[in-house]
């Protein structure tokens, strides 16, 4: 690492940026004293020290970053919030997502609540099992990165349950020759994850998940509260949520709603539909691993686990159709190469979807953003301010078809926005799940907005 053999690492860009991400007063320590070292530290806004070294090294360089860059940020409207003042917190929905976002506040020393009308696992996650497969993009894009860093976190997060919950049992997925090495060309994957074979890209570390059971291991159930939430308002500092027991719970000093398909309820200017998924099972023989080309098969008990539908939902009951257990039936079959066993069961769930089909993550805009940005309508650039949000209020919703891969790495992201720490997600990846792009994409595009 000495700046002699590795000079980018010392650039003053490179330590101008370490300046930029710190916070005043934040310390820096390295075990290189160079002068190089020395002056681009200096000219990036810290005081330093020599010290003593360890080993070795006779001396150390100490830093405290003193003088404040002036901070650009070519995207104000997507500038992170306050944190949250230390305090509880309210998590709207008891679904995968809630739940790990739950397991990281509480293991962080927040005390949280879990509202949600039916109880954990009711919704999508109540299904008996899901799976756990990346998204594949042929390119180095911010979805790319975001959705492969996903997936491992996701794997990463279920291996380690105290439960059985998780069958890291690998999968494949049919793929064109041509799409498979687009896919190797970008590198962007460990060398020994993925492997194409006959027409098949096999995935190492896929695997399916029981959600309800995983839901259950992450959470206290003794902090669920089974309400319905009608109403949310602030306060003060703090913010309430009504019920429809009449009851108003509360005091808390951030909400995260985090509902599914219902969480438009609550916040009606996130842009989602509800989309009807139907799974069914049936009688073994029980098959080794996933396949997946359009819909799956998986492992499930001593037989075989197969969907989903992908149906758009207005009103009515959430229930399984013959028709979808049929049409399963049939993609079935066409994987495995030989008909069904006896049927065994189906559950109906609605996922939540968005627009880009990409999930929302993050703060809520307070005010009208609309106003505050609306020269973006005649892409006029101007000094625009930092984005205006409503304090301690979030979103984690609109996870789609692969809710049970993003959920921990966002619920990773929305507890970092809470607390103050340090998000998993890069920039762009923040960009990418950020509740106002729509509304950003809405103004650039001249487009009718609805906030």
């Amino acid at each position: 690492f000495a700046p002699s053999r590795n000079p980018d690492m010392w650039s003053a860009a490179v330590l101008s940026d370490v300046a930029r991400l710190t916070k005043p007063q934040g310390t820096a320590a390295t075990f290189s004293v160079a002068s190089a070292v020395r002056e681009n530290i200096e000219a990036a806004g810290f005081s330093w020290h020599k010290s003593p070294g360890f080993g070795r090294k006779k001396h150390m360089l100490r830093a405290e970053l003193t003088t404040l860059q002036k901070r650009v940020n070519d995207k104000p409207w997507f500038a992170p919030p306050e944190r949250a003042e230390q305090g509880k917190v309210a998590v709207v929905g008891a679904g995968i997502a809630s739940a790990h976002l739950f397991s990281i506040l509480s293991g962080s020393g927040w005390s949280v609540d879990i509202i949600d009308a039916v109880g954990p696992a009711a919704g999508a996650s109540g299904n008996p099992a899901g799976l756990v497969m990346p998204r594949l993009d042929a390119d180095t894009g911010p979805a790319a990165l975001f959705y492969r860093d996903a997936f491992f976190r996701a794997v990463d997060v279920y291996r380690n349950l105290e439960s059985t919950a998780f069958n890291a049992c690998g999968g494949r997925l049919k793929i064109e020759q041509v799409k498979a090495e687009k896919l190797f060309q970008t590198r962007i994957w460990p060398d020994d994850a993925l492997r194409h074979e006959d027409g098949w890209l096999h995935v190492r570390d896929a695997g399916v998940l029981a959600p309800a059971e995983a839901v259950r291991s992450l959470i206290d159930e003794s902090s669920v509260r089974v309400a319905l939430a009608t109403n949310l308002r602030r306060d003060g500092k703090h913010w309430f949520i009504d019920t429809d027991a009449s009851e108003a719970l509360g005091p808390y000093t951030a909400v995260v709603i985090a509902s599914g398909a219902g969480t438009t309820k609550t916040l009606n200017d996130m842009p989602m539909q509800p989309s009807l998924g139907q799974i069914d099972w049936f009688d073994g023989p029980a098959i080794d691993e996933i396949a997946t080309d359009g819909s799956y098969i998986a492992p499930y008990a001593d037989g075989i686990m197969t969907g989903a539908t992908y149906t758009s939902y207005t009103d009515g009951p959430v229930e399984p159709l013959d028709e979808n257990t049929k049409s399963n039936k049939r993609a079935a079959a066409d994987l495995t190469g030989r008909e069904m066993g006896q049927h065994l069961g189906s559950r109906a769930a609605l996922r939540a979807t968005t627009p880009d089909r990409h999930p929302i993550a993050g703060p809520v805009y307070s005010g009208n953003a609309a106003d505050t940005y609306a020269g973006l309508r005649k892409g006029l650039k101007v000094d625009y301010p930092p984005a205006s949000y409503l304090h301690g209020l979030y979103v984690l919703s609109g996870l789609g078809s692969r809710g049970l891969v993003t959920a921990p790495i966002l619920g990773d992201h929305v507890a970092a926005l809470i607390t103050g720490g340090v998000s998993p997600l890069s920039r762009e990846a923040a960009h990418l799940v950020h509740p106002g792009r729509f509304l950003i994409r809405a103004l650039k595009r001249n487009e009718a907005v609805t906030a």
